[in-house]
């Protein structure tokens, strides 16, 4: 994990600690929260390697305007199914549903 992953790490633990002493969320939704965090973060870290290939043969072959346009299209695919899991996730917190755990 690098400095800024960590420090945006430590910065969502402080604000599920905040959220969970003011009742908002519960320590079972405070846990899932920061393992969906933990998750994605894993998960793009292995998608990042697995694109840097790609992206680095594009840049070669097709040019940097044509490589980047490629990556951007790949990053906001991502970034949709990153937001849809995370939405799911947060549609069902105790906040949101008004049902206490």
């Amino acid at each position: 994990m690098n400095a800024t992953a960590a420090l945006d790490r430590q910065a969502l633990i402080d604000r599920l600690d905040e959220l969970r002493n003011e009742g908002a969320i519960s320590a079972t939704e405070h846990a899932e929260l920061l393992e969906h965090f933990d998750s994605m973060q894993r998960d793009l870290r292995e998608e990042m390697a697995r694109l840097e290939p790609e992206y680095s043969r594009r840049l070669r072959d097709d040019g940097q305007p044509a490589a980047d346009h490629w990556l951007t299209e790949v990053a906001e695919t991502l970034g949709r199914h990153y937001g849809e899991a995370t939405r799911r996730l947060t549609q069902r917190l105790s906040a949101v549903t008004g049902v206490t755990h």
